[in-house]
């Protein structure tokens, strides 16, 4: 995944382009304080479609066998294919 970042130049009045790759894991393995491995599953992928100033939120929900597709502009469906990478928001469920 690429996280889309700008910073702002006072001198140019510019937007700079500050892209960053980030690899994707469906699955997380985090240590916690008292030194316990607490393992996480990807429930829901959340993507925000148009721009700043308008647009719409599409989700894709995990039941454990397959993703369903949530859109204001469509029925409930069985996700074929989506592109997860598209995503912005990723909510995990632990184990």
């Amino acid at each position: 995944m690429i996280v889309k970042r700008c910073q702002w130049n006072h001198e140019s009045k510019k937007s700079i382009k500050t892209h960053r790759r980030i690899s994707f894991k469906s699955q997380l393995e985090i240590l916690t304080q008292n030194g316990q491995l607490a393992k996480y599953q990807l429930t829901a992928a959340i993507q925000h479609i148009g721009g700043a100033e308008n647009g719409h939120y599409i989700a894709h929900l995990n039941n454990g066998n397959q993703y369903f597709t949530v859109n204001d502009n469509k029925p409930v469906t069985v996700a074929q294919q989506f592109e997860l990478e598209m995503s912005q928001i990723f909510v995990y469920t632990r184990k």
